[in-house]
């Protein structure tokens, strides 16, 4: 036997009689008399008990339990391995023993059940009032979601009455009568005011509504008068026919165009729908204006219009273009076909109808135009692509003799050079359809600006006074009301092109004269920097400048622009001025651009590097001009007042620098520069006679 087991057999042995008197204990006890516990009693006490026990303890008492247990049968054990003649009772006794702490045991564990389904029960209960009060949260929060709804939607209520565009307070109050208008009640309410408001706009309404009636009523009785007199026309038409014709050698004698116009209203039946549309228009408005300024005759041959079929299928198109890729597959000894195929190609393309529109304007001055504008005649020949669908059109200039003569402005005064500047951005340049595009490009080598000799040009305003859709990919359009806008500008802009030519034709010359209708902007007397060159330039010459980036990008000079370069001197002083002048002169006004070199060493002086330039261009390009009588002259106005500001710039430098000035009679207000850019006394007030500040 090991030393281990010795020491635990003399422990158990020990331990013996103590166990011994606990077992002696409980067997006194269990003599002793005792009242009958039943089942369920037993397990309630159970119950109360596992409430009020400590876990830990239990624990700790489990521990020892177990290993109490483990000794005892490690005793029972080695007594029976050993020859000890007392080892069955002291077996016995370690069995009873081990049988309590088994018994100790399982209450333990009935106890531990009791308590885990005691937590489990409160863990469940308290997750059922979780989840309850959870819904509910959830239920408050959609009722909340709910009424904030209803919230929004009462503050975001807009009623009927605030559609309507009231007439205001000040116009209600001095057209209402008293007794809706009600100012002691009105103006101390705002909703009296408006409920006062809406009965004047109700009471409005009845009366405009019984005016609709009276007028409708009128209207009828006009169409029922129309219809009779329409009849005693039809009934008349017969006798006229017999009239006319009994009248014609009266006619012909007399010069009335009674045949001419019969001939014309034959030729228009067989005008396509785009030319019948602008004709009827040109047509009103030559009666409209019955001065001969304008007149509209259609022109061609009639047999070639009565056989000319214009409404070619997209099928034989097609087929056109099939037989064009036919003829470049075939092989070299029928080259020959191939070209002849492409010819009717062009042809087929560029096909016109045979009757076109030969308008003729006469450009009269006003009386704010110089005379000498008189008698400036403009032909229009407006032709129908029967293929591409488009409008085109050529353009001459018939008397162009009263425009002086000059080197530089030749182009100015070619007709398709005016006809490009009617409306921004529409120079005739590209085709105004897409469906027109596509038939254009069957002709691979050629171009529309090759075309425009030989077809005309397709401007976007001619497709619409015409009636055809024009897809535009500007962003502002200009609307045409009617055939008189275009044709009123049209006469305008010519006009001022003659006039213009005039003034470039002075200038060539070197003539910088104050213009007469100036009025009050500029002094009388000449200026001491003088113009001694004027010349042509290009937009290529012109884009290079460092200082005309900034122009150029922001497309205020564009290169459909007619630029010049002029040339200023006074003393040392030498001024470069490139001018920009847009087709639509004078609507859009000529924009200086200032170089000044100084005959001295210094360097140059530009708007990137000077304040006085910026301030001298500022006052040329946005100066007030609307003093004058007319605006025709402006160029020349802008040029003279250049020449003033040089003078000023002059003066000014000279006056600060403490040099004498040279014998320039400028007189400007003793504060030389203003401001934070130093502006400079650039504005002439007539009165003081003294250059000072528009503000």
């Amino acid at each position: 036997m090991s030393s281990k087991d010795k020491d635990r057999k003399r422990s158990n042995v020990d331990a013996s009689p103590s166990k011994k008197s606990e077992i002696k204990k409980v067997k006194i006890q269990s003599d002793e008399p005792k009242s009958k516990i039943t089942d369920h009693e037993l397990f309630n006490m159970e119950v109360e008990e596992s409430k009020s026990r400590d876990k830990m303890a239990d624990l700790s008492t489990f521990k020892s339990t177990v290993a109490a247990i483990k000794d005892s049968l490690g005793v029972i054990h080695d007594l029976k391995m050993g020859n000890d003649p007392t080892a069955p009772a002291e077996i016995c006794e370690q069995r009873i023993f081990t049988s309590l702490a088994i018994a100790k045991l399982r209450k333990l564990n009935r106890l531990s059940h009791l308590g885990s389904f005691r937590a489990k029960d409160t863990t469940s209960e308290k997750r059922i009032k979780s989840d309850q009060y959870h819904l509910q949260l959830q239920n408050l929060l959609y009722e909340v979601g709910h009424l904030q709804k209803e919230i929004n939607k009462c503050l975001e209520f807009r009623s009927k009455d605030e559609e309507l565009n009231l007439v205001s307070v000040e116009e209600f109050y001095s057209e209402a009568p008293p007794e809706i208008s009600r100012e002691e009640v009105t103006k101390t309410s705002e909703h009296e005011l408006r409920k006062a408001r809406l009965q004047w706009e109700l009471e409005q309404r009845k009366l405009l509504a019984n005016k609709l009636s009276e007028t409708k009523k009128a209207i009828e009785e006009s169409q029922n008068d129309i219809q009779l007199r329409e009849a005693k026309l039809e009934s008349l038409a017969p006798k006229l026919t017999k009239i006319l014709e009994s009248t014609r050698p009266v006619q012909e004698y007399l010069g009335m165009p009674f045949e001419q116009d019969r001939l014309q209203s034959q030729l228009a039946k067989y005008l396509p729908q785009p030319l019948f549309v602008l004709f009827k228009n040109l047509n009103a408005l030559q009666y409209h204006d019955g001065k001969g300024n304008l007149t509209a005759t259609i022109e061609g041959d009639m047999d070639s219009a009565r056989s000319f079929v214009s409404n070619t299928t997209t099928k034989d198109e097609d087929s056109d273009s099939d037989q064009e890729e036919e003829t470049h597959k075939v092989s070299k000894h029928r080259r020959r076909m191939a070209s002849v195929q492409e010819e009717n190609l062009e042809s087929r393309v560029l096909k016109q109808h045979p009757l076109y529109i030969n308008l003729f304007l006469q450009c009269r001055s006003s009386d704010q135009l110089p005379a000498a504008n008189q008698g400036v005649k403009v032909q229009l020949y407006i032709y129908y692509m029967v293929n591409m669908n488009m409008v085109t059109v050529k353009s001459e200039l018939v008397d162009g003799s009263s425009a002086a003569c000059s080197v530089t402005a030749d182009d100015l005064l070619e007709a398709n050079s005016i006809l490009s500047s009617i409306f921004p951005d529409d120079h005739g340049t590209t085709c105004p359809s897409s469906f027109s595009q596509s038939q254009l490009d069957k002709l691979a080598p050629s171009t529309l600006s090759n075309l425009r000799a030989k077809i005309g040009t397709p401007f976007r305003w001619a497709q619409r006074l015409a009636g055809l859709s024009v897809l535009s990919t500007e962003v502002t359009e200009p609307k045409l009301s009617s055939v008189s806008v275009v044709v009123k500008k049209l006469k305008t802009l010519v006009l001022n092109r003659v006039e213009l030519v005039h003034q470039l034709a002075d200038l060539e010359k070197c003539n910088l004269a104050v213009p007469s209708n100036s009025g009050e902007l500029l002094p009388r007397q000449l200026p001491q920097t003088k113009l001694y060159h004027w010349s042509r330039c290009t937009f290529e010459d012109f884009s290079e400048l460092a200082h005309a980036d900034e122009y150029v990008k922001s497309g205020a000079v564009t290169p459909e622009c007619i630029i010049y370069l002029a040339k200023l001197t006074c003393f040392h002083v030498k001024v470069l001025a490139h001018v920009s002048i847009s087709g639509d002169y004078p609507s859009t006004r000529p924009i200086v651009l200032l170089k000044i070199e100084d005959r001295q060493p210094g360097e140059c002086l530009t708007r990137n590097n000077s304040n006085a330039i910026r301030c001298i261009e500022r006052e040329i390009n946005l100066g007030k001009i609307e003093e004058t009588e007319s605006i025709v002259n402006q160029l020349n106005l802008q040029l003279v007042r250049l020449a003033w500001c040089c003078d000023v710039l002059i003066a000014v430098n000279t006056h600060e620098t403490g040099s004498p000035q040279a014998s320039l009679h400028v007189k400007f207000v003793p504060h030389c520069r203003r401001g934070r850019d130093r502006q400079l006394p650039l504005t002439y007030n007539s009165t003081t006679g003294f250059f000072g500040y528009s503000q």
